[in-house]
């Protein structure tokens, strides 16, 4: 029995575009608040959470992924390591995927204990 199959075109299945760079509002030597502007284009559904990533530019290669769906766009991250340099980067996700990574957030370093 023929059953009718229907797919969607690639303009109705859009992921959103990157935030705006995220921006190092609050540091101390543990914890840094940091918040972000959504993109202006959601993509083709609205966007359900975000993810934020960071590195540590003196010790890491690549990108850490905090596993936490923030549903704001603020952040406040615990259990960093005192007198380290640390730069953050978001990317929002709809139903479609994960948008591209923002522009990174300028370089910081939390204070020393």
């Amino acid at each position: 029995m023929p059953r009718d199959v229907f797919t969607l075109s690639q303009d109705k299945c859009q992921v959103p575009d990157p935030p705006a760079q995220p921006q190092v509002v609050v540091v101390s030597d543990a914890e840094v608040a940091i918040s972000w502007k959504p993109s202006t284009r959601e993509g083709s559904s609205a966007v359900q959470y975000y993810s934020v990533v960071y590195t540590r530019p003196d010790l890491d290669s690549e990108w850490v992924a905090i596993t936490e769906r923030v549903q704001m766009d603020s952040m406040v991250l615990k259990g960093l390591i005192s007198d380290t340099k640390y730069q953050f980067a978001v990317k929002a996700v709809n139903s479609f995927g994960e948008s591209l990574l923002s522009i990174p957030s300028e370089v910081i370093r939390t204070f020393r204990k």
